[in-house]
Order: structure tokens, then sequence, then C-alpha cells
């Protein structure tokens, strides 16, 4: 069993169900990404959305292998940093993006160790922590082109139950930015936004 502290974040049970049912919202944010929004400004404060889509994409790619326990691939395929966004970017990311949320939404996904990288955490560590991303990346994206988002809520309450308690792991390396105070009585989804780094009202200056 890793030592790493990101496996505290493997849940007490399997999040299939819940990541099945936050794919398409960020699909569907994405999808709608025109070309001449692609340098727009977004809640991340390193990333333009060029940038912001090249690390969603990722996400999926990474995501799917993960979510299927296969082997880290040998080459510099699965690279945080190659330029995802060639050719029909849009379709490879909806390609992507199903086979994530196939991976991860069966339950056996979630049982034993997987790798990203160069670490092996519970596979349940790094399906949270795709969840999250998945969650929050398609605000990010919805936010910086003006769309709608509405994501599944029983994906945003548990993931707002755990990382109510574990969001200082993902702070701790840089993951996440420094909490943004968001009052309690606040839709779910802004109380996780607030814990991993954003204000919900963002307009147009990126936090993290």
């Amino acid at each position: 069993m890793s030592d790493s502290p990101f496996a505290a974040l493997a849940p007490d049970r399997p999040l299939f169900a819940e990541f099945a049912a936050s794919v398409p919202h960020t699909m569907a944010v994405v999808a709608a990404v025109t070309d001449d929004q692609l340098d727009a400004p977004t809640p991340c404060a390193d990333w333009d959305l060029s940038a912001l889509l090249n690390h969603v994409l990722w996400d999926a790619a990474a995501g799917a292998r993960t979510g299927r326990h296969a082997p880290v691939p040998a080459d510099a395929s699965e690279s945080p940093d190659a330029d995802r966004l060639v050719g029909d970017w849009r379709s490879a990311y909806a390609t992507a993006g199903a086979a994530a949320g196939d991976a991860w939404s069966q339950p056996g996904a979630w049982a034993g160790e997987t790798s990203l990288g160069g670490g092996t955490l519970p596979a349940g560590a790094f399906g949270t922590l795709f969840l999250i991303d998945l969650i929050v990346h398609g605000w990010d994206v919805a936010r910086a082109t003006g769309r709608p988002y509405a994501p599944d809520e029983d994906a945003v309450g548990a993931v707002h139950e755990w990382l109510s308690t574990r969001a200082e792991i993902g702070r701790s390396t840089g993951a996440w930015g420094p909490p943004v105070p968001v009052p309690v009585a606040a839709p779910p989804l802004h109380r996780v936004l607030g814990l991993v780094g954003r204000d919900p009202h963002w307009g147009g200056e990126g936090t993290r």
C-alpha cells in the first residue's frame, strides 16, 4: 500500500456512478469551445483556455488508461506537457473522455492500485483526483467561455464530502490553491470550488 499522502483521498466506496454522471457535463462545455476563445483567461491563474484544455485532454487520456489499470506507456505519449490541441482535438476529447468515463464507471476500477507517471496509489485515490478535476475543470471551461454548467449533484456532494477533510493534502503539493472563503449556505459546487482555491464568482481574473 502506498504511503503517499494522496492515498488518503481513496474513498470508502467506489464513486463509479458519480464519475459516469460527471463526464457528459464536462464534455458538453469542451465541445462548445470556439477557436476564437482559446486565448481567453480562465480561473486557473497560470493557464489561458488553450493551456487548460491541454490539461483537460491529458486528464481524459491518462484517466482512461489509469482506470483500466493499464501499464504506464514507455514513450512520451502521456506527457502532461504535450500539445494536444492539434487536429480534431474536440473529437479526440470526446473519445478519450468517454473512455475515461467507461473505465471509472466500472466498480472494479476503484479496487487495488494503479499507476500514473512515476507514482502508484490506491486506484480510488486516482479516481477521486480525476473526478475532482472533471468537475472543477468543467466549471473552469464554462466560466472562461460564458456557458452554463450544472454538474451532477450527487458527484458534487461526494467530492465536497471528501475535500472537506482532505483538501489540505492537495494544497501541500500545489495541486490546489489556498482556500477561498465560501458561505456555509452556498451551493455545494461553490463550496467545492472554494476548497480547491476557486472564487465561485470569478469573472476574468485568474485565481488558481
